[in-house]
């Protein structure tokens, strides 16, 4: 999965982040399966670094306007 600024890229798809309804993911011993949701039916299901999904959610954050406290 490449993260840009304001999207998402997967062998499957090119999601802008307005495209994204939500982002959700689970924790396994040497990855995390992450799963991109938009408004067009199965999400897009991902196996990611923990790294790599700080990234994507910080990124997420920043461009939808949610701060941290």
């Amino acid at each position: 999965m490449k993260i840009y600024k304001n999207a998402v890229m997967t062998d499957r798809a090119f999601m802008h982040f307005d495209n994204i309804q939500h982002i959700s993911w689970n924790y396994h011993e040497d990855y995390v399966e992450v799963k991109v949701y938009s408004g067009v039916g199965n999400p897009i299901i991902k196996q990611i670094s923990s790294k790599d999904l700080d990234k994507l959610v910080n990124r997420y954050a920043k461009y939808t306007g949610v701060e941290l406290n």
